[in-house]
C-alpha cells in the first residue's frame, strides 16, 4: 500500500456507482419523448356474399325437417312400439326402481323436446337472417363503396403524416444522442446522487463541532493548513481545531460542495520526541494501525485521506491538487483539480510497518525533509 490513502464510506460509494447501459435505459424511459406515430388506415372489410348463408341455413331447416318427418310421421309406431316395450320392462321391476327410472324418462323426453322446440327455433331465426341480409347486401355494398372512398382519402393523408414523422423522429433521434452521451448521463447521475448525499449529510450525527481544548497541530500541518486556504476554491470548506463526537479530532476538516465532510490526516512515521514507531501497517494482515479511527469516520459518512508527512512537506500543491481530485470523483468532473493542472501529480510514497518506522527512526528520516 502507498500513500495517499483515500476512504470512502460504502453507502456513499454505491450511490456514486452507476452501470452505464442502466443509466441509458433509465433515462430512456424518463425522459425519451418522440414525435407519435400517426395511427394506420385500415382497408374497410367488405360485406359477405349472402347465398353463403342462406344455402348453410336452408340445408340446416331441410335436414332438419327429413328428421322430423321420418320420425313424427313416417314412422311413428317404430317409435311409439319401442316406448312401449320400455315401460313394459319397466313395469315388471319393483315400484320404487320403477318409479325412478319412470321420473327420468319423463325428464328425458320433456329435454328432447325442449331441445327440438330449440333447435327449430334458431334454424328458423338464422334462415331469416340470411333472406334479410339478401335484402340489405345491396346497401351494404354502397357503404362499403363509401368506407373505401374515404379509406383511399385517410391513406393518402397517412401516408404524408407518416413521412413527415419519420422525418421528426429522426431529427429528434439525432438532438436526443448529441444532448444525452455518456458524458451527460453520467453528469446527471451524480447530480441526483450528490441530491440524496447533501440530504443524507445534514443529519446531526455526521457534523463535526468545534473543540473545547485547542488541537495542537504541528509546523507541516500549519503550513499545509495555510496553503489549502490559499489554493481551494471557496465552495470547499476548510475547519481545524474540529472533532466528532467529542471521539475523534481531525488533522484538518473539510466540507465539500455536496455537505460531505473530509478528515485529511497526515500521518508520521515515527514520534519526534522519543522515536516510537506510529501509523504503522501490518503487512501480512493490510490492517493499519489507525484502523479503528479511520472507521468511526466512515462510519458516519465522512471520507478520510491520509498523506505522509513526507508528501505535505515536499509536494504541498500536489496533495492539494489530490485533494481537488477527490472533490472533483464526487461530480464526475475536473472542475477543480484543473485549477492546479500545471502541478505534477503526487508521487506515492510506500506505507511502513513496525520495522521499517524503527529503521527510519535511527537513520533520523524525518530530518530529510523537515529541515529543508
Amino acid at each position: 500500500m502507498h500513500y495517499p490513502l483515500f476512504y470512502i464510506p460504502e453507502d456513499l460509494q454505491q450511490l456514486l456507482n452507476y452501470d452505464l447501459e442502466d443509466l441509458k435505459s433509465e433515462w430512456k424511459k424518463k425522459n425519451y419523448n418522440p414525435p407519435t406515430e400517426p395511427p394506420y388506415v385500415w382497408f374497410p372489410v367488405s360485406p359477405d356474399l349472402p347465398y353463403k348463408n342462406l344455402f348453410l341455413a336452408l340445408f340446416g331447416v331441410a335436414a332438419w325437417g327429413l328428421f322430423l318427418w321420418i320420425v313424427l310421421i313416417k314412422y311413428p309406431k317404430h317409435l311409439w312400439s319401442f316406448f312401449g316395450r320400455v315401460v313394459d320392462a319397466i313395469g315388471t321391476l319393483p315400484v320404487i326402481i320403477s318409479g325412478l327410472l319412470s321420473m327420468f324418462m319423463i325428464i328425458g323426453l320433456l329435454w328432447v323436446s325442449w331441445m327440438i322446440i330449440l333447435l327449430s327455433y334458431y334454424l328458423i331465426v338464422y334462415l331469416g337472417q340470411s333472406v334479410e341480409n339478401i335484402f340489405s347486401y345491396p346497401s351494404k355494398v354502397k357503404r362499403h363503396n363509401l368506407a373505401y372512398l374515404e379509406y383511399q382519402r385517410l391513406k393518402q393523408e397517412y401516408e404524408v403524416k407518416h413521412k413527415r414523422y419519420l422525418i421528426e423522429k429522426a431529427s429528434y433521434d439525432r438532438s436526443y444522442s448529441r444532448k444525452v452521451n455518456k458524458q451527460y448521463l453520467i453528469s446527471e447521475h451524480y447530480k441526483q446522487a450528490n441530491i440524496i448525499i447533501k440530504k443524507k449529510m445534514s443529519s446531526s450525527y455526521n457534523l463535526p463541532c468545534t473543540a473545547e481544548v485547542k488541537v495542537k497541530m504541528g509546523k507541516s500541518e500549519r503550513t499545509f493548513l495555510r496553503l489549502l486556504k490559499k489554493h481551494v476554491p471557496k465552495e470547499i470548506e476548510i475547519f481545524e481545531n474540529q472533532t466528532l463526537n467529542h471521539v475523534f479530532y481531525p488533522d484538518i476538516t473539510l466540507k465539500f460542495p455536496n455537505g460531505v465532510f473530509c478528515d485529511i490526516e497526515i500521518d508520521e512515521p515515527y514520534c519526534e520526541e522519543d522515536k516510537q514507531p506510529i501509523h504503522c501497517l501490518d503487512f501480512d494482515t493490510n490492517c493499519h494501525a489507525d484502523e479503528e479511527r479511520t472507521d468511526y469516520f466512515l462510519k458516519h459518512d465522512w471520507c478520510v485521506i491520509r498523506f505522509a508527512e513526507e508528501q505535505i512537506v515536499q509536494y504541498p500543491l500536489s496533495c492539494i491538487k489530490y485533494v481537488l481530485q477527490v472533490v472533483d470523483y464526487f461530480f464526475s468532473s475536473n472542475n477543480y483539480s484543473t485549477l492546479l493542472e500545471t502541478i505534477d501529480d503526487l508521487e506515492l510514497v510506500e506505507c511502513w510497518d513496525t520495522a521499517k518506522a524503527q529503521q527510519l527512526a535511527e537513520q533520523d528520516h524525518r530530518l530529510n525533509y523537515l529541515n529543508r
